[in-house]
């Protein structure tokens, strides 16, 4: 019987970034045990998410709703341009080829691209979550690493907090590394890890861009000034991965040691990785019984490239001439395509003759989530986009994966595959 009560609070802002928070929401109501957590069998947790209005359709059953002033990056766009056009102009600012230059251009898009909010309104937001830190009083709260707006809060503040990220060792541990750091790939400069040492001064370059960039980027300075006037102070932490302030204890992040590149990790008292942190998903047989029965015998080919990626005309026909190679040199694989348009066209699924409906489907959403799918042990193989979510999904089923990255830290995920050999970077000479 419960004798203490404590209240956690859950911050997060984006969609894909909520699951990682919603996965340890779901352990916790469940009783599973957490890695480092202390026992909990005779507390009884009161557990509250806030966020963005857009995330109010996914609060589990038995969590408490905080609706946080403000919006996703995502919901921006859709503000200033409509839904379409805004998935369209969001994934235009995304998208990045690898290679020593657009790593340099990348680099200097992520702050308009995650924070296309104004100085203003990034502050509304920011006192709209003190306000319910206020009113609700947490024990603890549980802050999504790239959530700027909360690590400001908390860091101004004195309430014990901790990172929960969707990312991995090489986001949160990047300091502790020393030059060692100079080995990793640096951001969507598509190298291989380790970086050869021929190629070192283009990486080191490209890992230090940020030191010279940030000082003179007009935007990030006036994020600073509001920030400071208010009170918030150090570093933008969106661009700032070292030690936070306030009462912070640790981060948690979704590497699992012996399925990583190489690193120092930090003590657990600063970093501990628990990957990978999934969502429970239901068995195939429950989420798409007609979908198990289509598959019968054979084996699947999962082409699942998320909700963000949108694929265009060119794009979704060479992905169909693939499937055509495919089907044609392995008879016992079906293929179970999601396709998400950039815009509106045709492609001529004639071309597929009588294997349509019988050995390929191409649908806008699956029935059931992927986790399902990936873990009903049919699936021969899962091509994603490298988001953190999809790559752990597979990494935890066991599933080989082909990685078409478009964007960021899914280029990351590319290497990380074929670094570890478990899986391969698809669109490596045109991502």
């Amino acid at each position: 019987m419960p004798t203490k009560k404590a209240k956690i609070l859950f911050l997060t802002a984006q969609h894909g970034q909520a699951n990682v928070h919603l996965a340890v929401i779901a352990a916790l109501q469940s009783g599973l045990s957490l890695p480092l957590a202390p026992d909990l069998s005779n507390i009884e947790l009161e557990l509250h998410l806030a966020s963005f209005p857009h995330l109010a359709k996914r609060v589990p059953a038995g969590v408490t709703w905080w609706e946080i002033e403000g919006k996703g990056f995502a919901q921006r766009f859709e503000e200033g341009f409509g839904k379409a056009e805004g998935n369209r102009r969001a994934f235009d600012l995304f998208s990045y080829s690898t290679g020593f230059l657009s790593s340099l251009y990348a680099y200097t898009r992520i702050l308009p691209i995650v924070h296309p909010e104004t100085p203003s309104q990034y502050l509304t937001s920011c006192l709209s979550l003190e306000h319910i830190l206020t009113t609700l009083s947490p024990d603890l709260v549980v802050v999504d690493h790239l959530f700027s707006v909360a690590r400001d809060v908390l860091g101004k503040g004195d309430r014990r907090w901790i990172r929960l990220s969707p990312n991995t060792i090489k986001e949160v541990a990047t300091v502790e590394q020393g030059l060692g750091i100079f080995r990793w790939p640096a951001l969507c400069t598509g190298l291989p890890y380790p970086v050869p040492y021929s190629l070192l001064p283009l990486n080191i370059v490209s890992t230090l861009f940020p030191l010279f960039h940030n000082p003179l980027n007009p935007l990030l300075r006036a994020f600073n000034t509001a920030r400071h006037s208010a009170g918030y102070k150090g570093q933008f932490p969106l661009l700032h991965p070292g030690e936070p302030t306030g009462r912070h204890s640790r981060v948690i992040c979704m590497s699992t040691p012996g399925a990583e590149i190489d690193a120092i990790y930090p003590g657990k008292d600063k970093v501990v990785c628990a990957g990978p942190v999934l969502l429970p998903v239901r068995p195939l047989a429950e989420a798409d019984p007609e979908l198990l029965e289509w598959l019968g015998a054979s084996q699947l080919v999962l082409i699942n490239l998320g909700t963000h990626f949108l694929q265009t005309s060119s794009f979704a026909n060479a992905i169909l001439h693939s499937i055509l190679s495919l089907l044609t040199l392995r008879p016992d694989l079906k293929v179970l395509w999601k396709l998400c348009k950039y815009g509106e066209y045709d492609i001529d699924l004639s071309l597929l003759g009588d294997v349509l409906g019988k050995r390929v489907r191409v649908v806008g959403w699956l029935d059931a989530e992927p986790g399902s799918i990936l873990h009903s042990g049919k699936v021969a193989c899962f091509v994603n986009h490298g988001g953190s979510n999809s790559y752990h999904d597979a990494l935890a089923a066991g599933v080989p994966q082909i990685i078409l990255s478009a964007w960021f830290d899914c280029h990351d995920f590319s290497t990380r595959v074929e670094h570890l050999g478990n899986g391969v970077w698809g669109n490596k000479y045109a991502a």
